[in-house]
């Protein structure tokens, strides 16, 4: 996971040393050097981390025999072979193609439209001197990041943050509206950060910047196209697929680690490297004494069906408070996971051994647990298919949880299946309304729940229209969709989506590790999304066709396992270890709390956490404090940073 920043001054002057402030401020992100260029008013810089075989030849940025034209690159390029051969490339006797080098001559011949020919994950920068324009792109999905800021005489771009704020954070202020959709757990958009006036790139979309103007395309957009292929060629090219972009990720200087859960995602990655690659190192996080959280039974069982060299890292009970401030420093910005406290010591575990990790990050979304197909079995009447998926799926909750959903899903969705079919799903729809109401009303009587509108102050929401803002996400979420390849398709192009890589680059960039997620394989994502949706959920089973593609390479019970991890435990303990510290973060008054958060709520929610029973604190409220415990600490780590430049 190398680094990339750059400038590029509009009105003509020279750059000076701010490309080498720049690119120092993200140092960590490429511990195998640090280098930079420039060329009058435009500037290019690189932090290498070496986790390809060709990155030991690759040297960033990049110059042309002719100088017109330079590349900095934060680039893995997976159909190599294709492009060299269909771009002409002449291959030196002494050493191989750098995918820097790939990329350029991409540009050279495609020009703006060179990223649609790119597999892999990129974000990169091209100065063209010919046309006296700066490019930039992202690779399809955003697995790479790219943020920008411009003013009225210059253009900066960096893989995170903290690279454009160190020459630019005087002009640069905090975006209430992003804080504000934080608190409320909103994803508005791909482009806004936690400050004015930076921007991310967004997924599958470059920029150029020409004759002072910047102009914006997307190259890049999921279609929905149909799937006419027969079930068992289905399977095979689900198979197929996953062992393809398996075998492109493992392609690196030293052998990387499969994160290993116990979980289908992570197994089926595991299993499908065990079948492209002699050796195969693993690493699981074992929770001590959290039964709720233990994983081993999968994860020794994924292990005996295969031949792979196993690493284990304990979870230390209680951090996730204490080291938020230190992922602060790298994040830039506040995170939402809890579990990132997980990773961030996991990743410390194996920094030393590895430059590379895969996981199955993004293999529910891509693959689809298929709930969309419960909307149309509601909507074609097709009720006692719906129910018997709803029981098989739901039956470790039980009989009552089926029937509230099952309900749902009916006084929701069923309005096609009463105007079709008559009389008999018109009463059925009556009963399934009046069954929600009342679920409804009893909820409501029973709910004491603390909720963001709670927290968030009164001024600050009306100021920023926080309520409208949520109303209008939630309006547009997947579970909206009508069916399945809607709702897929949503997913996939959500904001949410999107956001994860950020935050995941920059935990694993912290440590010099670059992640992979081979499920975010371009004609495999275009594969899934492209099914009937009862190939994505069948009798209850959800991502039915993984499950199918994988039979014969994972043992029976991962296959086929119904139950989840629950990791609420750890999150409750956590916070509730650090509840006298949550108390002095909320009285603080080192930064400006009271123009954003009502304390006294706040300090509700930290005194609840006493609750030994802990009937009073559900899972909404301990993510909401949660939240506020990372947005109290990010807005103390800007309130110092302002002092300091003061």
């Amino acid at each position: 996971m190398s680094g990339i920043a750059g400038i590029y001054y509009l009105d003509g002057r020279p750059v000076d040393d701010e490309v080498d402030r720049m690119v120092e401020t993200i140092e960590h992100r490429g511990p195998d050097g640090i280098s930079t260029w420039q060329n009058n008013s435009v500037g290019l810089g690189h932090c290498m981390l070496e986790t390809t075989p060709e990155d030991q030849f690759e040297s960033l940025p990049l110059v042309d025999r002719t100088g017109n034209f330079a590349i900095t690159a934060d680039a893995r390029i997976d159909n190599r072979r294709e492009l060299i051969k269909k771009l002409e490339i002449r291959v030196p006797r002494e050493r191989p193609i750098t995918d820097a080098e790939i990329i350029l001559a991409a540009y050279k011949k495609w020009g703006q439209s060179c990223p649609r020919e790119l597999l892999g994950a990129f974000a990169f920068s091209v100065w063209d001197a010919t046309e006296e324009r700066l490019f930039c792109a992202r690779d399809h999905f955003g697995v790479k990041p790219l943020v920008y800021h411009k003013s009225e005489n210059s253009f900066l771009f960096g893989s995170c943050t903290k690279s454009v704020l160190t020459y630019e954070k005087e002009n640069i202020r905090l975006n209430e509206k992003r804080i504000s959709d934080y608190i409320s757990n909103t994803f508005k958009n791909k482009k806004y950060t936690f400050y004015d006036g930076v921007k991310k790139i967004e997924p599958g979309s470059y920029i150029s910047v020409m004759n002072k103007k910047l102009v914006k395309k997307r190259y890049y957009s999921l279609r929905i196209k149909e799937n006419k292929m027969g079930e068992e060629k289905a399977f095979e090219k689900m198979r197929s697929l996953l062992l393809e972009s398996v075998k492109a990720r493992l392609r690196a200087k030293r052998k990387p680690f499969i994160l290993l859960s116990g979980g289908l995602d992570s197994s089926s990655i595991c299993a499908a490297a065990n079948q492209v690659s002699s050796e195969v190192n693993t690493l699981s996080t074992i929770y001590g004494d959290y039964d709720q959280c233990d994983e081993r039974e999968y994860i020794e069982s994924v292990l005996n069906y295969g031949n792979y060299n196993h690493s284990v890292h304990e979870y230390k009970k209680n951090k996730h408070v204490s080291i938020i401030p230190e992922i602060i420093k790298y994040q830039k910005e506040p995170f939402y996971a809890p579990n990132i406290s997980g990773t961030w010591e996991r990743y410390k575990s194996i920094k030393n051994s590895t430059k590379v990790i895969l996981d199955g990050h993004a293999g529910n979304e891509v693959v689809s647990p298929g709930y969309g197909r419960l909307v149309e079995l509601a909507r074609n009447g097709e009720w006692i298919k719906l129910y018997k998926n709803l029981w098989s799926g739901l039956n470790p909750l039980g009989v009552t949880r089926s029937i509230e959903l099952f309900s749902g899903y009916i006084a929701k969705h069923g309005d096609k299946a009463v105007e079709d079919r008559g009389w008999k799903y018109s009463m059925g729809r009556k009963i399934a309304r009046a069954l929600v109401r009342l679920r409804s009303k009893v909820k409501s009587k029973s709910s004491s729940k603390i909720k963001w509108e709670d927290v968030i102050k009164s001024s600050f929401a009306s100021r920023v229209n926080a309520e409208e803002r949520r109303h209008e996400y939630r309006r547009g979420s997947p579970a909206r969709a009508l069916s399945e390849s809607e709702r897929h398709h949503k997913t996939l192009s959500g904001n949410l989506f999107s956001h994860t890589f950020d935050v995941n680059d920059r935990v694993s960039s912290a440590h010099g590790l670059e992640r992979r997620y081979p499920f975010l394989h371009k004609p495999l994502v275009e594969f899934c999304l492209s099914l009937p949706a009862n190939m994505k959920r069948r009798n209850g089973w959800g991502r039915f066709v993984l499950r199918k593609a994988m039979d014969g390479l994972l043992p029976e019970d991962v296959l086929w396992r119904r139950n989840q991890a629950n990791f609420l435990p750890l999150l409750r303990d956590g916070l509730r270890s650090k509840r006298d510290t949550l108390s002095d973060l909320f009285d603080g008054d080192t930064f400006e709390w009271q123009s954003y958060i009502d304390r006294q709520t706040a300090e509700t929610l930290v005194n609840r956490l006493s609750d030994e029973n802990n009937k009073s604190l559900g899972s909404q409220e301990l993510f909401l404090l949660w939240r506020l415990a990372v947005l109290g600490y990010w807005l103390e780590e800007e309130s110092c940073a302002k002092v300091q430049e003061t």
